[in-house]
């Protein structure tokens, strides 16, 4: 199928970027590469994958949405085959824990996390600015094979984040007249160190101090910097001042 010139274009230049993104970005053993080489993107051809088409399902009784962001978004995936696909439309369901995309002539096919690698998927209104990071990991909570756990920095100890959707459904409303289901999120935390993921109950500085050794050095930075490590900023921010000295 012949593709039109701002099409070629636009893939020309996610490749370039993604090459100094993913330079700066995590590997598949989420070890920071300066001048990593990721290889070459290429246009999907689902013919060549073997995904499967998203069954026919509706969530038309259920209130909410299973998806982590309503919109398609440009992503970039590279398969643990070590091929590399430019997805113009892609969302994650955080319900099955597939990412969705959608292919030629728009047929919706899924992709399960035990195929990827990573993935980078873009900003909705703005595809030159690098969206979130993702890696397939074992699921530690469910005792899935794996998931999609999103990546917020680089560097010896890392913080990351595994977001599951699911349903709930109320007690019978009578002036309903039936049961409402409705989907809600929830979000893990772990912390990456080598090789090993350590799941986290929340962001506080006492649990990130049961992860991560703290200093008396580490607690005067915090105390200097009026960081609690109660967000994931704080979180991220004290990793890097943690990161220069656990090299």
């Amino acid at each position: 199928m012949k593709r039109s010139k701002p099409f070629i274009v636009l893939s020309i230049c996610l490749s370039i970027m993604l090459q100094m993104a993913f330079a700066q970005q995590l590997s598949i053993d989420l070890s920071y590469q300066r001048n990593a080489s990721f290889g070459t993107v290429n246009f999907f051809d689902p013919a060549k994958a073997d995904n499967k088409k998203v069954s026919t399902m509706s969530y038309a009784d259920v209130v909410g949405s299973p998806f982590l962001h309503d919109e398609w978004r440009t992503a970039v995936v590279y398969l643990k085959s070590g091929k590399s696909m430019l997805f113009p439309k892609a969302r994650l369901n955080s319900y099955t824990g597939e990412l969705h995309y959608l292919a030629n002539v728009d047929v919706e096919m899924a992709i399960e996390p035990d195929k990827i690698d990573k993935f980078i998927i873009f900003d909705a209104k703005d595809s030159t600015k690098t969206g979130s990071f993702y890696v397939s990991l074992p699921d530690h909570i469910n005792s899935k094979p794996f998931a999609f756990f999103k990546v917020f920095n680089n560097g010896t100890f890392q913080l990351l984040s595994l977001q599951k959707t699911m349903v709930k459904t109320s007690p019978y409303d009578p002036l309903e007249g039936k049961k409402i289901s409705s989907f809600f999120s929830k979000t893990y935390y772990a912390i990456y160190n080598n090789g090993r993921v350590i799941p986290i109950k929340g962001l506080d500085h006492s649990v990130i101090g049961e992860a991560i050794h703290l200093s008396d050095q580490d607690e005067n930075w915090l105390k200097q910097n009026k960081n609690k490590l109660r967000s994931e900023h704080d979180v991220v921010d004290f990793l890097a001042y943690y990161n220069q000295l656990n090299k």
